[in-house]
């Protein structure tokens, strides 16, 4: 089905938006609002392009994928995490949601991955070079990057979804012969900002290899603080590169953002691609240094 709203107002001028795809989910979803392409003079009011930005307003101003609301049934709140929202509303699809998490004080915007194991709250995706993850602290504390695209959802909403409840983290990656690979970790959680949002993960399971509790100290990063180019909290006080070249900071050579030990057995913000001095996205125990085409984080909650 193709919707099409036509508008008029007081001074006698038109408007009109049509949407291809429209469908009502089921009653148990409220009868939740779908819509794809836009066209038209009006605007795109229901999908609010403005609501993908990571760094946008809290405010989501987009409709689509919602239940219908009246005085007296509200379905306007979607729940505190992508979980919730999938068991609450099993047809639910994946998309950009609001939540509002039990540890913060004001609701904000995540892309949702909604799949027959439940929903999935995406923190970090990256299919290419068009958003650069070479950005300083305050960028990652915030987050960047377009919801529906390549972003990073920002340290402190990372924070508070792992303080309300018991996370499983999973790290999905690709590498340039579409192979494929998983780590999930049960009981993923990040400190408070004073402790640089240090990591924290428990038990393992998957198929990429446990890089982020690697039993080496200059190669695990379980309980380590994030670092930034501005921001230096990892071991490496002067650490040696292959071809012994010297370094200070990890992200000298490993660019991006991470918990970076001295300097560990995966980052997976490093530039994309690989530049002659610093290494692009790795994860050590599948691919070693090898470059990773896409790579995506995302946490449940149990």
């Amino acid at each position: 089905m193709t919707l099409r709203v036509d508008l008029w107002d007081n001074e006698g001028k038109t408007a009109y938006a049509e949407y291809k795809d429209f469908s009502l989910g089921i009653p148990q979803s409220n009868y939740e609002l779908r819509v794809g392409r836009y066209s038209g003079t009006a605007g795109d009011a229901i999908r609010d392009p403005s609501s993908d930005l990571v760094s946008g307003p809290d405010r989501y101003d987009g409709q689509n994928g919602y239940g219908f609301s009246t005085s007296d049934r509200d379905n306007d709140s979607c729940g505190s995490d992508c979980t919730e929202i999938k068991r609450r509303l099993p047809e639910s699809r994946s998309g950009v949601y609001m939540i509002h998490p039990a540890a913060s004080r004001i609701p904000f915007k995540v892309y949702c991955e909604m799949g027959a194991d439940g929903g999935w709250t995406v923190i970090q995706k990256r299919t290419g070079a068009a958003v650069s993850f070479e950005q300083n602290w305050a960028s990652y504390e915030h987050g960047f990057g377009h919801l529906t695209w390549d972003h990073w959802l920002g340290l402190n909403k990372i924070r508070w979804l792992t303080q309300s409840k018991r996370m499983t983290l999973r790290v999905d990656l690709w590498d340039h012969e579409r192979k494929t690979a998983y780590a999930e970790y049960k009981d993923f959680n990040l400190g408070i900002p004073e402790s640089h949002y240090e990591i924290h993960v428990g038990r393992y399971s998957g198929t990429a290899g446990d890089a982020i509790r690697d039993p080496n100290p200059y190669d695990g990063q379980n309980g380590l603080g994030f670092s930034t180019s501005d921001r230096d909290n990892d071991n490496c006080d002067l650490c040696i590169f292959e071809f012994d070249i010297a370094f200070h900071k990890c992200t000298d050579i490993y660019g991006g953002g991470w918990w970076f030990s001295g300097c560990g057995s995966a980052n997976l913000n490093g530039p994309y691609p690989h530049t002659s001095m610093k290494r692009s996205p790795y994860w050590k125990t599948w691919k070693g240094f090898h470059l990773l085409t896409a790579t995506r984080m995302m946490i449940k909650s149990e």
